[in-house]
């Protein structure tokens, strides 16, 4: 078996000699696709192997059109194989072909991906993608190259926790770089999958759901707190994101450039109980707007919306519409950039006959590895969650008539006492201000020290 990130070296590598000298957005993106392909037909157990081989031996036009001769297992498979043939077929002549299969004829050798399974196949695209998209930097090819910090994997438990068996409709309105979504598939068979984004290319997103086995692909590059929303109401079996501050920060570049107000054509958002600042609310009332009758969504985020005073509007318009079905207590560190812990917001559409919100203290539900904190025991989580059973230092249910409207808080230790809060608690406000405090002072230090040294 080949060490995946000399496999990842040796792509990345394969394509700085394929004589694409321009290294345009073009070029990558169609050998991407080729490299799609190649692992798609690693998915399917060599179902492709005729097609992949011809690919690679082609000697004129002909044999390209021939390489669509065949019965494919999926539409977005042969969507896929229409792309490459097309894209190939509008090269000025077929030199290019010729050198990129030349240097990647490696991918063709058995033993390339031996023990390589779907999960590691996605990672690897990631991976080419990542260097690849540095244009021409010197590390490109580096042992130690840095590639971006992953995102919390909450695919296992929110499967768990939507139990959905059969094929369903699944959507992220906050997809960043779509590994979230590319979880979610691996974790779920017969899935289809609706994903927005502007921090990453949509045919990125949708060639790494591919890999991974989508029923169906989506991959939109839109701003799901547009004016106009980009999928239709009632649309989901399930929804869900995961807000992290950094891709929060790009998220609001995009709106700023864009012009974007706070304004929803469409009514799916109430734009008084969101702020320039604090995007999270509006993103969970699109999710609701976005659920079936029967469907549920879940939005990992960190403690604030559930907790800023600002934001008790957003959490009493969604205590009136009865939307919360449960928040879970995470374990901190699970982001090696956030010490605090994260939340799950659980919520429903038709709970008509519940008023009661479960709070489930999952804090100790976790093992560290050396540089975080890794979820463990996820079934039993689930269990009680499904179950509403379990001891009392962890799980409490509270009616809505119970919760103090005034401050509308939804943070579990607001309701399962025992918790023991071991992190501390930071008021990034209270700190930046005085950090601008000491700026200030030492500006005036150090203008005072040269008018000193100038005399």
């Amino acid at each position: 078996m080949m060490n995946t990130e000399i496999l990842v070296r040796d792509i990345v590598e394969s394509y700085n000699h394929a004589g694409f000298t321009n290294d345009t957005e073009v070029e990558r993106k169609f050998f991407l696709s080729f490299l799609t392909i190649c692992f798609i037909n690693k998915v399917q157990k060599d179902y492709y192997r005729e097609q992949v081989e011809l690919l690679f031996n082609i000697v004129d036009v002909d044999d390209l059109k021939a390489v669509l001769e065949t019965d494919f297992i999926k539409k977005l498979h042969e969507t896929l194989f229409n792309e490459v043939v097309n894209e190939a077929l509008a090269l000025p002549d077929l030199s290019p072909l010729f050198r990129m299969t030349d240097k990647i004829s490696f991918l063709l050798e058995p033993a390339t991906f031996e023990n390589i399974g779907v999960h590691e196949l996605t990672v690897i695209y990631d991976h080419v993608l990542q260097r690849l998209q540095l244009m021409n930097a010197e590390d490109r090819l580096s042992k130690n190259f840095t590639y971006q910090e992953s995102p919390f994997d909450f695919s296992e438990l929110i499967s768990l926790l939507a139990n959905k068996d059969g094929p369903h409709d699944a959507y992220d309105p906050f997809a960043t770089t779509g590994e979230s979504s590319v979880s979610y598939v691996l974790n779920n068979a017969n899935v289809s999958i609706t994903t927005e984004s502007v921090l990453q290319t949509s045919k990125y997103i949708h060639e790494k759901l591919l890999i991974a086995g989508a029923a169906n692909i989506d991959a939109k590059h839109a701003f799901a707190l547009s004016p106009n929303a980009n999928v239709g109401k009632e649309s989901f079996d399930v929804a869900y994101t995961l807000f992290q501050p950094t891709a929060t920060e790009g998220v609001r570049e995009h709106e700023i450039s864009k012009r974007y107000k706070k304004e929803f054509i469409d009514g799916r958002v109430d734009s008084n109980t969101i702020f320039d600042k604090y995007r999270e609310h509006g993103f969970i009332q699109h999710i609701i707007w976005s659920l079936k009758q029967d469907g549920i969504g879940f939005v990992v985020l960190g403690k604030g919306p559930l907790h800023r005073q600002p934001e008790s509007e957003a959490r009493n318009l969604l205590l009136d519409g009865n939307y919360v079905d449960a928040v879970i207590q995470l374990p901190p560190k699970l982001i090696t950039s956030r010490t605090v812990p994260l939340y799950v917001l659980v919520l429903k559409k038709n709970r008509p006959r519940n008023t009661k919100i479960k709070f489930i203290d999952a804090s100790s539900f976790c093992k560290f590895d050396g540089k975080c904190n890794k979820l463990i025991d996820l079934k039993i989580l689930a269990d009680i969650y499904h179950s509403g059973k379990a001891d009392s230092n962890i799980y409490a249910e509270t009616d809505i008539s119970d919760i103090d409207r005034n401050s509308a808080l939804l943070t579990v230790s607001s309701y399962v006492k025992s918790i023991e809060e071991a992190y501390e608690q930071i008021d990034s406000d209270l700190i930046r201000k005085e950090l601008t405090k000491q700026q200030k002072i030492t500006d005036s230090l150090l203008l005072k020290v040269n008018k000193k040294t100038s005399e």
